[in-house]
């Protein structure tokens, strides 16, 4: 079978997805429920998630503040 190779902007978002979903769970929020703290609507959200670079610095801070992401694992997402 063969082997799948993601590009960079995949690895990227697929890192920033997991990194949003793991301190989500940890603050044991819903993906909608982050969306509200957030101030954004879920499904732009979840387009931010999937397309990450059209996300503005400002979106990804809240994304951040919101999930209590520590400085050393934000650099993933900024």
């Amino acid at each position: 079978m063969p082997k799948v190779i993601l590009s960079e902007a995949q690895r990227d978002q697929e890192a920033i997805e997991k990194l949003i979903k793991k301190y989500a769970g940890a603050e044991n929020l819903t993906l909608p429920k982050v969306a509200k703290l957030v101030g954004m609507p879920a499904t732009t959200f979840y387009k931010r998630i999937n397309h990450p670079e059209t996300s503005s610095l400002g979106e990804l801070r809240r994304i951040c503040r919101v999930l209590k992401i520590p400085e050393e694992e934000r650099r993933v997402i900024l």
